[in-house]
């Protein structure tokens, strides 16, 4: 559960959880992200001999932003008679061959390939040479260049793209969509000229080189939708791809799966692409009806059922709590499947959740289980077809409550945002203690704010700025005889107002069925910023492309571009999302062929290359898979390995038709060491200190952790997360500590 969580934090819930989460100057929103990856563009480009071009890059960063570093990472050429590359990533074409050109930023590189060719264009063809398709559906043109030196070249992209005449259909210069035609609905059949001409980065040898293709748009009309395939039943998680075919009143046939609207009448159990007809399993049962309409012609319904056939196991998470009487745990059931990918299985909707003594421990259908009296309770969770199981130990204690310490201790935010407040509580008196608990969100659990007029705090600790002033944040419990109180925390709440709201990441894309995580940030009058997520208004300029909910995850629906947008008070900010899916040519994992030590946790990436030489973080887009579960598995949407026994197997990253590979070696290697970094620092009372766990073994190898055990020596003075984010809660020294299979590290923080 811990490490799924710590992906989840890193992709796609920095931006949800700590939405509005404070200021510049600390409020409990963390630490500097870190840098996980460079995407550079254009990838696998061609440039003639003697012209420049612009090579970029982008990072990637831990919370899922990204920032254009062009112009602060080093650039090499690995053969610079080839092409060499400046400071500003200007690349000089010199002579004919391929080159790597790469871009570092300290241990973090990224790379493309860039082939220099000795021609100009001399001529340019377009195909197919002639095509007839009816009036709404769609036609792909292709340009071709042959260049002085005989090269044959796929200039697409290049050319400026125009029909004549206008009005009968339409054709995109736009990426990822360039010369894909849609015709009108013309009153009578007309043929139109499709003309291709050298242009902007199309380098001619003289002139400006064009050709034509001529298309006849037909005024036939559908009368029959026919899709396919007509029936399935899907794994859970797993995707499939429909196919719709039009006949239309001419008797002619034509795939017009991506001009059809396609609907679902159980999204809950399958969820389709509206433009682009990719099906999703997302809840276990059926069948859902899948329909697909065309100029309001439906087919026929297919049914699409989902199941757990590609299950294999149920393990549960965490192993082995210990929580007191009177409070509750949330359990987390993960699924191992065929493919040897984990995903949490609470969206199933087919999990069963028991106690095996209902006098210590109850559960709920959610997981929710309830500490009744003192004792030992196996949890189990189940499903029934495959029958499998996974179960944990849950230790119930009748402990005595002893303090409360909630975090931040101070901070300030802006009218309008919000910030979230932890509250641990320290027990004793019973065979397992002390221990500390978790009281957040527990029902025992009652925030306070002091005055309201400020700020308001709701059940789940989460605090949401009025106006200006300051107010105090306390959580008393009622686990104790007359009650405990925690520290108060003073909430300030500024007079500032927003000025500017910044969408991350900006201008990127995504693959049709895929999710991305928008976040928005406010800049206020004062210069503090804070994550308005949650609080923000969404939308998205064509939701025939893309749809965004109330929280800013984007889902692709169908190939185009389309602008998202975040309004948050009287200030807006956008990005635009191009959603493309046949152009993805391969997919790079990393790290490549690396090694990991059995019991060890380890994250990967993919990232994609298109046809027009762009990359993308695929990351959470594509299904993970292993091939040998015994010797590893990894999480389907997150990408993170976990290594189980001793052996190599092969990791795959899957979208469509598209897969890219690495080998894994897991070691018998054995943790011998871990090392907090920093090892010590020192923070004012408000703000917050993110720390890195690096573990040490016995072949000399050593990996950042990412499954560890954070604790914290004193919660009255700083509480830390799983995922090594201290917020501090008084002032004092405590010692951080990272405990992995019996192997622990320490840092020191001091909070003045």
């Amino acid at each position: 559960m811990k490490i799924l969580l710590a992906v989840a934090l890193i992709a796609v819930l920095t931006f949800v959880g700590c939405a509005g989460g404070g200021s510049s100057n600390g409020g409990g929103n963390g630490g500097n992200p870190a840098l996980q990856s460079l995407q550079i563009k254009p990838a696998a480009s061609s440039v003639a001999a003697g012209l420049t071009m612009q090579v970029t890059a982008t990072g990637i960063y831990s919370n899922g932003s990204s920032q254009d570093l062009t112009n602060s990472v080093t650039w090499t050429s690995s053969k610079p008679s080839v092409a060499s590359i400046a400071n500003n990533g200007v690349l000089s074409a010199k002579a004919q061959g391929s080159v790597t050109i790469t871009a570092s930023s300290g241990s973090i590189t990224g790379n493309t390939t860039v082939s220099v060719v000795t021609g100009l264009v001399v001529s340019i063809a377009v195909s197919p040479g002639t095509a007839t398709i009816a009036g709404g559906t769609q036609q792909q043109f292709l340009a071709t260049a042959k260049l002085t030196d005989g090269t044959i070249l796929n200039v697409t992209p290049m050319v400026n793209w125009t029909i004549t005449p206008a009005g009968i259909a339409n054709i995109s210069n736009a990426a990822p969509t360039q010369g894909l035609v849609t015709a009108l609905t013309p009153t009578n059949t007309t043929t139109v000229k499709v003309t291709a001409t050298c242009a902007g980065s199309c380098q001619a040898q003289s002139g400006a080189p064009s050709a034509t293709a001529s298309l006849t748009v037909t005024n036939a009309t559908p009368t029959q939708v026919a899709i396919s395939p007509t029936s399935a039943t899907i794994g859970w998680g797993t995707q499939l791809q429909f196919t719709a075919i039009g006949t239309f009143s001419d008797n002619s046939t034509q795939n017009i799966t991506n001009v059809c609207q396609w609907t679902s009448s159980s999204t809950a159990n399958v969820f389709i692409t509206s433009s682009s007809g990719l099906a999703i399993g997302k809840g276990v049962g059926g069948p859902a009806t899948i329909k697909a309409t065309f100029r309001s012609v439906s087919s026929n319904g297919a049914a699409v059922s989902v199941d757990l056939s590609n299950l294999i196991a149920i393990s549960v998470s965490p192993g082995n709590p210990v929580i007191a009487t009177g409070t509750t745990n949330s359990f987390t059931a993960t699924g191992t499947f065929n493919d040897g990918s984990t995903r949490d299985l609470a969206q199933t909707g087919a999990i069963t959740w028991s106690s095996s003594n209902t006098s210590f421990a109850s559960i709920t259908s959610l997981g929710v289980a309830t500490g009744i009296a003192q004792g030992q309770s196996t949890i189990t969770a189940s499903v029934a077809s495959p029958a499998l199981s996974g179960s944990a130990t849950l230790n119930v204690e009748n402990a005595s409550l002893q303090s409360i310490s909630i975090a931040p201790a101070s901070a300030s935010i802006a009218p309008g945002t919000q910030i979230n407040y932890t509250a641990i509580g320290t027990f004793a008196s019973c065979p397992s203690c002390p221990f500390q608990q978790t009281l957040t969100a527990q029902s025992s659990t009652h925030w306070n704010s002091s005055p309201t007029s400020v700020a308001t705090i709701n059940n789940t600790g989460t605090a949401k700025a009025l106006a200006a002033g300051s107010t105090t944040i306390t959580a008393a419990s009622t686990l104790a005889p007359g009650g405990i109180t925690s520290n108060p925390a003073t909430l300030t709440v500024t007079n500032a107002v927003p000025v500017k709201l910044t969408l991350t990441p900006g201008n990127t894309f995504i693959p049709p069925g895929a999710a991305l995580q928008f976040s928005a940030i406010v800049t206020f009058s004062d210069n503090t910023t804070a994550y308005v997520t949650q609080q923000a208004s969404w939308s998205s300029a064509d939701s025939a492309i893309a749809t965004v909910t109330n929280y800013g995850l984007a889902t692709a629906q169908g190939q185009g571009k389309t602008t998202i947008t975040a309004k948050f008070g009287a200030v807006s900010g956008s990005a635009s999302l191009l959603v493309t899916s046949s152009t993805l040519q391969s997919i790079a994992i990393s790290p490549a062929n690396p090694k990991v030590a059995e019991g060890i946790a380890a994250q990967f990436n993919a990232t994609g290359t298109f046809a027009d030489g762009s990359t993308q973080d695929l990351t959470t887009a594509v299904n993970w898979g292993s091939q040998t579960q015994k010797i590893a598995t990894i999480g389907s949407k997150t990408g993170v390995l976990q290594a189980l026994s001793p052996g190599q197997t092969t990791i795959t990253a899957t979208f469509g038709a598209v897969t890219g590979t690495t080998a894994v070696t897991v070691t018998n290697a054995s943790l011998t060491s871990i090392t907090v970094s920093p090892a010590s620092a020192s923070i004012a009372l408000g703000n917050s200190q993110q720390f890195m766990a690096t573990g040490g073994f016995s072949d000399g190898s050593s990996q950042i952790l990412i499954n560890v055990n954070w604790s914290s020596s004193d919660t009255a003075v700083a509480i830390i997360t799983d995922f090594g984010l201290a917020t501090t809660s008084g002032k004092g020294t405590a010692t951080i500590s990272a405990k992995l299979n019996a192997v622990s590290g320490q840092a020191v923080l001091t909070v003045h």
